[in-house]
């Protein structure tokens, strides 16, 4: 799993970079894809963004199934976004 990290992790960057230098050409969908993978990612791989808050506040474990909840809704509320962004503006 310590290759899909890295992967979300670029693709996060990747986006972040994207919305500095073309926002509208490059930043948008970047940002939209960058939406649904860490969603994905966030749903089925809650560890993961777990590990990203353990950086910053060592005291979690990210093996305590508890917890699983809140990356979880994190996810959904990303792919959440990601489906009204996709098909509630009118175009």
């Amino acid at each position: 799993m310590k290759v899909a990290d890295w992967a979300v992790q670029a693709v996060v960057i990747a986006a972040f970079l994207a919305l500095i230098v073309a926002p509208e050409k490059l930043g948008v969908p970047l940002g939209l894809i960058s939406f649904a993978i860490v969603g994905a990612w966030a749903l089925l791989y809650p560890q993961g963004l777990l590990g990203w808050a353990k950086k910053a506040h060592p005291s979690i474990d990210v093996d305590d199934s508890s917890l699983w909840w809140v990356p979880r809704l994190i996810g959904v509320f990303l792919i959440g976004v990601l489906i009204f962004v996709l098909f509630g503006f009118p175009r």
